[in-house]
């Protein structure tokens, strides 16, 4: 078939071909410039001394700054203990950290308050009741920047756990380049092929549709944002209106990543590697369950355009195998090219999921098992009029009358913009 007279079966190989090669081969270029949390120092005592940031600045050491870390928790009984234990065990010398027990059923607040009792760094504190225009996590971590007395506040989920080193590694990184906003991407802890072969998928999906080298680019919208770790000045944090301008954006780490990048501030992305693991969630219905507030949200509970990304997801991620099978000539060979260029990206994104590059076999049945999780999650927020979440509903409308887009217009024109 003439390359130049295109229908639309061989028109999606040759996009979703050029897309998924042009994808992987900068990130072959690039993905080496983005920093790993171990090859940063550990710093003993105060990490601007240690890194000379004072030298350079030609100014007197002084006591390094004060880092509030914020741990947000509902339920998390299973985890809190190893995750508080973790964070007030840092070696980072000018340190507290508040763990907000957000209405928690289960022994998530015995257990912190034990904890307490055996750390002069932790502080507790218990949220009874959620004010109405409020998601649950957003307000807790908003009652904890409130209590927070540090210059940096770091923002991490009750399951995160922590080697003793990361806040120091971060900090001094941080001072030292100047940065408004650090962000570091965990490695996931798997127990089973299922699980490997989706977080597989999604490390990769992600790794290269929110490119992590593209962040500290300014001119750049591109942004990541994690509850594994998410740090930023106190001074930052009030300029982009706090939590309280994200009361109910249902992604919230998301949502703090992408004000803080229409202000301009300078942000940066780097991997976690062995230092940071999460036990995100427990098998592959799991992950379905646990992304069911998340799928729907991410196109602001727009069923129009749900549909659309599901059916553009479907084509780029499918044609290639399609191609490779029943194709012919050059298209079967821009095919095998996609295909090859996404092993390439299984593999440079194979530290964050512990999953070998050949997972990429198993794309396809991935992909549809995100596609079923995308429809499951309209299906239920539909049928339900909101979406429930660690035992609160929250309101449809409630929650499409706070889109991103228009929360951002109306601040910007209440500053004048």
């Amino acid at each position: 078939m003439d390359l130049f007279w295109l229908d639309g079966w061989h028109l999606c190989i040759l996009i979703s071909s050029l897309f998924w090669i042009g994808r992987a081969i900068e990130a072959m270029v690039k993905i080496n410039g983005v920093l790993h949390l171990s090859d940063l120092p550990a710093f003993c005592e105060n990490p601007l001394v240690s890194s000379g940031h004072f030298e350079s600045q030609g100014t007197v050491p002084k006591k390094p700054p004060m880092v509030s870390v914020i741990i947000a928790a509902k339920d998390e009984e299973t985890r809190i203990r190893e995750a508080t234990r973790s964070q007030v065990s840092q070696t980072y010398e000018n340190l507290e950290v508040i763990a907000v027990d957000d209405r928690s059923t289960d022994r998530t607040a015995e257990i912190l308050r034990e904890e307490q009792e055996k750390s002069a760094r932790l502080h507790v504190i218990h949220v009874k009741d959620l004010p109405s225009g409020w998601l649950g996590k957003t307000h807790a971590q908003w009652v904890g920047a409130s209590h927070a007395r540090g210059q940096w506040l770091l923002f991490v989920d009750g399951d995160i756990v922590y080697d003793a080193t990361v806040v120091t590694r971060a900090v001094g990184y941080a001072e030292k380049v100047n940065l408004d906003h650090l962000v570091v991407l965990p490695k996931m802890e798997i127990r089973d092929w299922g699980e490997r072969a989706f977080l597989a998928c999604l490390c990769t999906l992600l790794c290269t549709f929110y490119r992590p080298w593209k962040v500290r680019d300014r001119r750049s919208s591109e942004t990541i944002g994690t509850g594994a770790f998410q740090m930023i000045r106190r001074s930052a944090y009030d300029a982009v209106g706090t939590h309280q301008a994200l009361a109910l954006t249902v992604i919230d780490d998301i949502g703090l990543a992408q004000a803080v990048k229409r202000k301009g501030l300078k942000q940066e992305c780097v991997f976690g590697g062995d230092l940071i693991h999460v036990r995100w969630q427990e098998g592959v219905w799991g992950i379905v369950k646990g992304v069911e507030k998340n799928m729907f949200s991410m196109v602001h509970f727009n069923l129009a355009l749900l549909l659309l990304a599901i059916v553009m997801t479907a084509v780029g991620n499918l044609s290639p195998f399609v191609g490779l099978v029943w194709a012919r000539g050059v298209w079967q060979c821009l095919s095998a090219a996609a295909l090859l260029s996404l092993g390439v990206l299984y593999y440079l994104n194979q530290e964050a999921s512990e999953a070998p590059f050949w997972m990429a076999v198993f794309h396809p049945l991935s992909v549809l098992v995100l596609l079923f999780a995308a429809v499951r999650s309209a299906t239920l927020a539909l049928w339900r009029g909101g979406v429930i979440w660690r035992g609160t509903f929250y309101p449809l409308s409630v929650l499409r009358a706070w889109s991103v887009p228009a929360k951002v217009k109306s601040q910007d024109k209440s500053r004048g913009g």
